[in-house]
């Protein structure tokens, strides 16, 4: 797993990938198989490999059913591959494990239900995740 980290930070994804791969392999805790399918998913959906990165994302989910950045690159990915309410069901689990307090997974799914040209959801969602932006950077 670190040299995969390694990889990354050496701009070599493809080796990062094989290196996840290889410590999901490996006789580890769940939290840990987790991180490990979790990031070789984001390495995957930057290589643009996206059916890859959310069978990765599923793994992860898998083995840490309550990863809340799973959930969210799950949405994410989902969202690039034009499934929408498949996206927006990972969303909504998301918004559960944070108990609706994430204003970045509120502006996912605004955008979501604006491709899905769902005009009222999109200005919901994103009216609650202007709301809980106490940064105020979406305002």
């Amino acid at each position: 797993y670190n040299k995969g980290l390694l990889f990354e930070d050496m701009c070599s994804p493809e080796e990062a990938v094989t290196c996840y791969r290889v410590a999901t392999n490996c006789p580890s805790s769940c939290e840990q198989q987790g991180r490990y399918w979790s990031s070789c998913g984001l390495v995957l959906n930057d290589l643009g490999r996206n059916e890859e990165a959310l069978h990765s994302y599923d793994e992860a989910i898998k083995a840490t059913p309550l990863s809340l950045d799973a959930w969210v690159n799950r949405g994410q990915v989902l969202s690039e591959m034009g499934r929408y309410d498949e996206a927006i069901q990972s969303y909504k689990k998301a918004l559960d494990l944070c108990n609706d307090a994430d204003p970045g997974i509120w502006y996912n799914m605004a955008l979501t239900y604006a491709l899905l040209d769902d005009v009222s959801l999109a200005e919901t969602s994103f009216s609650k995740a202007v709301g809980l932006d106490r940064l105020e950077v979406m305002a």
